[in-house]
């Protein structure tokens, strides 16, 4: 089973704003902006990536939070995670996730990131879903 994260808007250099859907759960998501998949300073690019179960710092036990990245061209992007974060900037290109999208200190940001993150590793562990398909669907939420 897959998960599918869409990103729908850009906001410069602060980040990327999607929604993910994995089996009945949903939430948002925000990502850095894409700088040529260049480590720690872009986002990935759209695609098909496997989820694998890989160490946590936060919890220090296996679980799904890991995502192994694979571009086209067959070049690895490896350590991308489903991560707690308010705003972009604090990632180094994993994918924030949160309950909703808003404005905090005037930059765009995801809320609830801690608590949206649990939900979410649960939902994966659970419906046992391996696959992340990242699309672009620009110009709005739907």
């Amino acid at each position: 089973m897959s998960a599918l994260l869409y990103r729908f808007a850009r906001f410069g250099d602060e980040g990327i704003a999607g929604h993910l859907i994995a089996s009945t759960f949903r939430c948002c998501t925000l990502e850095l902006p894409f700088r040529d998949n260049q480590r720690d300073v872009s986002s990935i690019p759209a695609g098909e990536y496997q989820l694998v179960s890989s160490p946590s710092k936060h919890t220090h036990y296996l679980e799904n939070d890991g995502v192994s990245v694979h571009d086209k061209l067959g070049v690895a992007r490896w350590g991308i995670r489903f991560d707690v974060a308010n705003w972009a900037h604090q990632l180094l290109g994993c994918i924030a996730v949160g309950r909703g999208l808003g404005f905090l200190n005037g930059m765009i940001a995801v809320q609830d990131s801690h608590v949206t993150r649990e939900k979410l590793i649960d939902t994966l562990n659970r419906q046992y879903i391996t696959s992340l398909i990242i699309e672009e669907r620009w110009g709005g939420w739907k």
